[in-house]
């Protein structure tokens, strides 16, 4: 029995080499955007644009941890003698030695005044891993 390479069987088309392109970041934005826009499937839309698939996942993957990471927010200590409440309103909600914090998946949290920083950071690292 002879096997056929793609090249010489008469059914299969020989495929076209895939060019390596080194493409830009703005190049990359730009073509993500587009495919967000598109409603293609990846592979439709990899095709279309000659984009391998495993290097648009891995720029979706890239974009997607990069988004987390700017909204997962930074912990800033700020000491009570900064803290000035602008209405009447306001100092009603806050209880003395306690600050609420409000993460952006809904999450509220009070801390305590003198709680420990460390416990507090991972804490919040921990809630916002979570929600993803």
């Amino acid at each position: 029995m002879r096997l056929h390479s793609r090249d010489s069987h008469p059914f299969l088309k020989p495929r076209k080499p895939r060019a390596l392109r080194k493409r830009s970041a703005e190049e990359r934005v730009r073509l993500l955007a587009l495919f967000e826009r598109s409603g293609q499937t990846h592979k439709q839309f990899c095709r279309e644009h000659e984009v391998a698939l495993s290097t648009m996942t891995f720029w979706l993957r890239q974009a997607r941890l990069s988004a987390r990471s700017r909204s997962a927010g930074v912990l800033v200590e700020v000491p009570a003698s900064a803290v000035t409440l602008d209405s009447p309103r306001g100092a009603a909600l806050l209880s003395p030695g306690s600050v609420d914090i409000r993460l952006p998946n809904r999450v509220e949290l009070s801390v305590s005044a003198g709680t420990d920083s460390a416990w507090v950071s991972q804490l919040l690292r921990e809630l916002l891993t979570c929600s993803g």
